[in-house]
């Protein structure tokens, strides 16, 4: 189970060995940032989304295990997912 401190999302063990897949799409001639292969309860989704879109200080949605951020964040997610102890 996941838990937060101070508002930010921390994974389980589990979803810690899971390696995400970061793809980089032009979408209406803009970049979008998604994060692919992370198979996660409603919660804990919600509670990545919430910690990532305040760190990239950008607009972002979740829906059918797919992350998606508008920009390109490519970097500074592959930062922020070590941090958070992927295997990025």
């Amino acid at each position: 189970m996941p838990f937060t401190l101070g508002g930010d999302w921390y994974p389980s063990e589990n979803t810690r060995k899971t390696k995400p897949l970061l793809s980089l799409e032009k979408r209406k001639n803009a970049d979008v940032t998604l994060i692919k292969g992370l198979k996660l309860m409603p919660i804990e989704a919600e509670a990545l989304l919430k910690t990532v879109k305040r760190e990239l200080g950008c607009g972002g949605s979740y829906k059918d295990f797919v992350f998606l951020f508008q920009g390109n964040h490519i970097e500074k997610l592959k930062s922020s997912l070590k941090e958070m102890g992927f295997k990025v």
